[in-house]
């Protein structure tokens, strides 16, 4: 799994980091356009036709995961790849005018005026005029063919985890302003924004960092991209080509994803080149403010969503422990504690005093409360050095159905701990450290010295 390496921001402002970011971004993809594997991408892109506004839209209700279209012809003879047997083609308008021969009026060349004839007539002429048509015609996408692989300058998938990647997940979902799928996907698609369906499909099987970078991407084009098809005429004049709709929603990917500390410069500056039109970055640099803007939003209506995940997270009815008693000083009398203090505690002195209690039986008892959600309370001991280890799995021995109910409740909490704990700022302590800050309570508990007398008697059977 690589590292993920966010860059270092200076700018102390919300602002002046989004524009420290673009800024970034302009800098790494004009290094990259001076490279030689950029110019040998170029030189096959070139071949590819640039699609009208309507033929775009017409593609992308078709086949919204389509990245590169060319015709069963092209295919085969300028790229080198056969089209798959049995696909589907994406139907879409081409040009097809044709010429036919007219008898016009004949004009004089120095005045500009029709000649007229000895008889008074104006004098005309043949001439051949082109008629503007067009027809149907079938385009395929890079993914329904096979055959030599184009130069790309975009690399392999994005690799790494992500630290609270659900929260961040959900947060994002609750973000776009449509629904978000996961499924299978033909080629090398990672996602893409069903512009007439009006949702977002995943690349199923993807990494944690490629996952969120895809999803802010699509989210992206749906939030600033969306085109109501029945009303095509008026939304023709303002809408960015197709060049220009990608390289806007990948560099707001790009800025997310650094505000939150995710570098995806490795993909994101290969992916903003190969679509971008020439080295001036004209499609980049005209879309600055639009970038910043919609990444702002984004970052702000993220913030919002993770907060009020972890709020509802908190105040989740969940099952907590009460210590009664302990004759190990790692619990403290009277003190509640989350199912993962508690188990994780409750492990790590057990295996201590295994260890150290191997050849004799002596035992460290504890006797707590289970207080559930439904309001039930079960109060129950547990002996440190029994080698059952953690609270969970000691009620998971016993055979009792109450046993077991209160094994689910107690796994389900720690499930919901692990969560909150992730959440928590860097200045809390958390669970870890806990753990710890009580590894040498532990250490010294099991010492003999340290026991009280009751301790170091046989063990007492419960009664369970």
């Amino acid at each position: 799994m690589s590292e993920l390496k966010p860059i270092t921001l200076q700018a102390e402002t919300s602002a002046g980091k989004l524009k420290e970011i673009t800024d970034k971004l302009e800098q790494g993809i004009t290094e990259l356009f001076e490279s030689e594997q950029y110019k040998n991408y170029l030189n096959v892109m070139s071949k590819f036709h640039n699609y009208s506004f309507r033929n775009t839209l017409l593609i992308a209700m078709q086949k919204p995961d389509a990245s590169l279209v060319a015709g069963y012809t092209a295919w085969k003879t300028s790229f080198g790849r056969q089209v798959l047997k049995g696909q589907k083609g994406i139907k879409i308008i081409a040009p097809a005018p044709y010429k036919i021969k007219q008898e016009v009026a004949k004009f004089d060349a120095k005045t500009k005026q029709p000649v007229i004839g000895r008889e008074g007539q104006p004098v005309t002429e043949e001439v051949e005029i082109t008629v503007a048509a067009y027809k149907v015609t079938t385009v395929f996408d890079i993914s329904q063919t096979e055959g030599r692989e184009l130069p790309s300058i975009a690399p392999q998938d994005l690799e790494g985890d992500v630290e609270q990647y659900n929260i961040f997940f959900r947060a994002l979902e609750q973000a776009s302003p449509v629904p978000v799928g996961i499924e299978k996907m033909e080629g090398n698609m990672h996602g893409y924004y069903h512009l007439e369906e009006k949702r977002i499909a995943l690349r199923e099987g993807m990494s944690e960092l490629q996952s969120l970078k895809t999803l802010i991407h699509e989210i992206a084009h749906a939030r600033l991209h969306d085109v109501d098809l029945e009303n095509l005429s008026e939304q023709k004049e303002n809408a960015p080509d197709r060049r220009t709709k990608e390289v806007q929603a990948e560099s707001v990917a790009y800025t997310v994803c650094q505000h939150y500390g995710l570098d995806t410069s490795d993909y994101s500056f290969g992916y903003i080149a190969g679509w971008s039109s020439g080295k001036e970055l004209s499609e980049l640099k005209e879309s600055l403010e639009t970038i910043r803007n919609a990444a702002a939003g984004m970052i702000e209506d993220i913030d919002k969503n993770m907060k009020e995940i972890v709020k509802s997270l908190k105040k989740e009815e969940i099952a907590t422990i009460t210590c009664e008693w302990s004759e190990h000083p790692v619990f403290e009398d009277g003190k509640t504690y989350s199912v993962l203090e508690f188990d994780e505690l409750m492990k790590s002195a057990d295996a201590e005093w295994c260890w150290k209690h191997k050849h004799d039986e002596l035992y460290s008892k504890v006797k707590f409360t289970v207080n559930l959600p439904d309001g039930m309370k079960y109060v129950e001991r547990q002996d440190i050095g029994d080698g059952y280890g953690g609270v969970i799995d000691f009620f998971k021995n016993q055979n009792s159905y109450v046993a077991q109910y209160i094994a689910e409740n107690l796994e389900a909490a720690k499930k919901i701990n692990l969560k909150q704990v992730s959440l928590e700022k860097a200045s809390k302590p958390s669970i870890k450290d806990k753990l710890a800050a009580n590894k040498e309570a532990v250490k010294n508990a099991v010492s003999t010295k340290n026991i009280k007398q009751s301790e170091i008697n046989p063990r007492e059977e419960m009664g369970r």
